[in-house]
């Protein structure tokens, strides 16, 4: 588990705990050296589940260390970094003109006719708002995805690349 404020721990369980004669339920989450943290249930959203870039088990924080608050530091500049690339790459994606596809011709209608499938409601609004941004003179900018099998293959044939 990941504490917003605490770091990277590993969930022990749910637990019942008496504070000043107020009985309340808690995460109990454990950190390095054996250290625990009870966080009520009500601040249940400052804990997420850990989500690591492969499979290998993450180093537990200290409570109380400045070792977590230096991550957090390091990923906020990460985060700006990577924000100011995409602010970067789209100031220069719009001002560079792209390729604009003329409307489909009487052989696109036919291929498409062709098409040996049915697509659903939000294939055919897809294909439609896909081809209106092909017809622009501006870089296309639009990610496609979905499960294997459902209508992409369509995608390799007729005008989808250009000539």
């Amino acid at each position: 588990m990941v504490h917003a404020d605490h770091g990277i721990g590993i969930f022990v369980g749910l637990v019942n705990r008496t504070i000043d004669g107020i009985e309340r339920e808690y995460l109990c989450i454990e950190y390095a050296d054996e250290a625990q943290l009870f966080v009520p249930v009500h601040q249940a959203d400052r804990v997420t589940r850990y989500v690591g870039a492969d499979n290998r088990t993450p180093t537990l924080s200290r409570l109380g260390g400045a070792e977590w608050r230096s991550v957090k530091g390091h990923v906020k500049e990460a985060v700006v970094e990577v924000a100011q690339d995409l602010l970067d790459l789209y100031a220069q994606r719009s001002v560079v003109e792209g390729y604009a596809f003329a409307s489909d011709t009487a052989w696109q209608q036919e291929l498409e006719a062709s098409f040996p499938y049915v697509e659903t409601e939000d294939q055919v609004r897809v294909l439609r708002e896909v081809k209106s941004d092909m017809e622009l003179s501006r870089p296309m900018d639009r990610l496609i995805c979905g499960d294997v099998g459902y209508g992409k293959p369509r995608w390799r044939c007729g005008r989808r690349s250009k000539p």
